[in-house]
């Protein structure tokens, strides 16, 4: 069974360069003509080109969680990280002596949930994490939906080419990883399409 499998898995990359290619360009060509249907179709047909392994989720929420910021705060008293979302942060009154030192009635303040203690916002050691562009994580949102008249112009449009642009650049990464397993499965890149003469019939 194993020597089985190890055949089957020999061939089973297909040579998607030419199609890739044709796909590609018809997408830039159809965004360019403003054919918004054709754009995403085209991007669509180039997703389906590749395996289970380095075809692209679209999914607008785990896109959103996967490249959302985060906080973390430490507590001065037991040291302990804690992200933001789960904190109870208040302004909290300070005693006479306190406010005429800090020339204020208030402080922000959070309440860390390991220890319990009130810690000040300010002096609060927070780490704030983020996604490091380029963004490579085999998913991109849905694409936007069209709003009603001139939002179509101003806000949509722009919108749409944000995420097709997004979404062809995690596409060609995930080409390159996918021509990286080919070559090593059959000792040779795939073949670039050769661009006909325009004189030269089909």
């Amino acid at each position: 069974m194993e020597v089985f499998n190890n055949l089957g898995k020999s061939g089973y990359l297909p040579d998607i360069s030419s199609s890739f290619s044709f796909y590609r360009a018809f997408a830039i060509n159809s965004l360019q003509n403003k054919d918004w249907r054709g754009a995403a179709a085209a991007l669509y047909n180039i997703n389906s080109l590749l395996t289970e392994d380095y075809v692209i989720t679209i999914n607008s929420a785990e896109y959103e969680k996967q490249t959302k910021e985060s906080f973390t705060y430490q507590c001065s008293f037991c040291e302990e990280f804690t992200p933001k979302q789960d904190l109870l942060i208040w302004d909290k009154s300070l005693n006479v002596v306190d406010s005429l030192i800090l020339s204020q009635e208030k402080i922000s303040t959070w309440r860390c949930p390991k220890c319990y203690e009130d810690s000040p916002i300010e002096g609060t050691i927070i780490t704030h994490e983020k996604s490091v562009m380029p963004f490579y994580r085999k998913v991109v949102p849905e694409p936007p939906m069209a709003g009603p008249g001139l939002l179509v112009r101003f806000t949509w449009q722009p919108a749409f080419r944000n995420w097709f642009f997004k979404f062809l650049e995690q596409l060609t990464h995930q080409l390159a990883l996918y021509r990286i397993e080919y070559m090593s499965q059959h000792g040779e890149d795939m073949q670039e399409p050769i661009p006909k003469d325009p004189g030269e019939s089909i």
